[in-house]
């Protein structure tokens, strides 16, 4: 029989998981997207290096709306509203609330993304 410390061990591991796989992604796309953004690569002349990126894009996204529910919705105590992470990162960057919740958890995991995303992000600022 599991047990709820077993149950919370593996959804912190996955958490984990989820969220660097995301990361790496996130990161990966950037890149593509300066490459791209240099002239370093083209649609039409890269095939396959722009396939690779497209590919870590969906990869990506798919990853990024698994975080949303197995790790953002347990955290923020509340259902997705929004499809990416980010979008509710900004929209909890932007609320007024000043809960006790807000304060010490929500508003802290909107700095640990600045920290995470602003960084590797090619306009500088991701969360706004």
């Amino acid at each position: 029989m599991t047990t709820i410390a077993e149950v919370l061990a593996y959804w912190a591991l996955l958490s984990l998981f989820l969220l660097y796989s995301t990361w790496v992604h996130f990161a990966a796309v950037m890149r593509m997207r300066a490459l791209r953004d240099s002239g370093g690569i083209s649609r039409d002349k890269d095939r396959t290096l722009w396939a690779c990126g497209s590919l870590m894009l969906a990869i990506g996204l798919t990853l990024d709306a698994l975080v949303q529910v197995v790790v953002m919705s347990p955290v923020m105590l509340e259902l997705p509203r929004e499809w990416l992470t980010t979008t509710r990162l900004i929209r909890w960057n932007r609320s007024k609330s000043t809960s006790w919740w807000t304060r010490n958890v929500r508003k802290p995991m909107v700095n640990l993304g600045k920290v995470l995303l602003d960084k590797v992000d090619t306009d500088g600022v991701h969360i706004q």
